[in-house]
């Protein structure tokens, strides 16, 4: 069975490999390629990304990746971004 780090490093691939990655979509690859197990419901009662993941992926992406708010997902960081982990 998968850990939350071979989650983690699945989703840090997908944002190498295409610049970004929606949260909705990070959820759907999580649920069909590792289960429901790695994920949960939040307070607002929305399916959710389990806290041990996002505390992977921080580690896997510290410095290279921000959270885009408005694209509500991650992206690669650019010159531009503040610092921090997110970009706006």
């Amino acid at each position: 069975m998968a850990d939350p780090v071979e989650v983690a490093q699945c989703l840090r691939a997908c944002i190498d490999s295409k610049g970004s990655l929606r949260q909705s979509d990070a959820r759907t690859i999580i649920e069909q390629k590792f289960g429901s197990a790695f994920l949960t419901v939040n307070k607002n009662g929305n399916q959710a990304i389990h806290r041990d993941v996002l505390k992977e992926l921080r580690a896997a992406t510290s410095g290279t990746v921000v959270w885009d708010r408005s694209l509500r997902g991650w992206r690669l960081r650019r010159p531009e971004d503040p610092a921090g982990r997110r970009a706006n």
